[in-house]
């Protein structure tokens, strides 16, 4: 194979970023019944490990946990999916910012664009869906989703914080073996 072919198919963030996109546009894509068995099946196994919890309950009480089970799922795969997609943004932007050799003031606005983008693509999304049977796009998803988005944010700084305060002591440790 040429250089050409192996470079397309080498992985890089901006490429993850893409697919990520399209795997949740393809999410979207699925009618509101499928999309419903889809998060029923993971209720379901959740149910199998909430069961004994749940049976120490009162009846109403297990009740109001059965009925919201869905919904929660439901969310949390919504911020699950758009914290992915803001890290994978966040990496992509860090990306170009090194090949451009841009300032390092301009590396700590990639967080920002993120965001952003993240964002902006999570109305997309909710308007998409208005197009799919049995779906809906709702403002509260986005804010759900933009939800997700700062918090895998948030995950990805701590993440990279932590790692340059492991770069800094590591040195420091090797000079003092000998």
């Amino acid at each position: 194979m040429s250089k050409g072919v192996f470079r397309l198919l080498r992985p890089t963030n901006g490429k993850l970023t893409v697919l990520w996109m399209g795997m949740i546009f393809l999410m979207s894509a699925t009618a509101g019944p499928e999309s419903d068995q889809q998060s029923g099946i993971i209720v379901d196994f959740l149910r199998i490990f909430l069961n004994p919890i749940l049976d120490g309950m009162d009846a109403s009480a297990r009740g109001t946990i059965n009925a919201a089970l869905p919904l929660l799922v439901r969310k949390m795969a919504h911020m699950t999916e758009y914290a992915v997609l803001a890290i994978l943004c966040c990496r992509t932007i860090q990306d170009r910012i090194r090949e451009r050799n841009m300032a390092e003031k301009s590396r700590s606005l990639r967080y920002e664009a993120a965001l952003i983008v993240s964002v902006l693509y999570a109305c997309t999304d909710e308007f998409h869906q208005t197009f799919v049977a049995g779906r809906a796009g709702c403002v509260q998803d986005v804010l759900i989703d933009a939800a997700g988005a700062c918090a895998g944010l948030a995950v990805w700084y701590l993440y990279e914080r932590r790692k340059s305060r492991v770069t800094e002591i590591e040195p420091a440790s090797r000079t003092h073996v000998l």
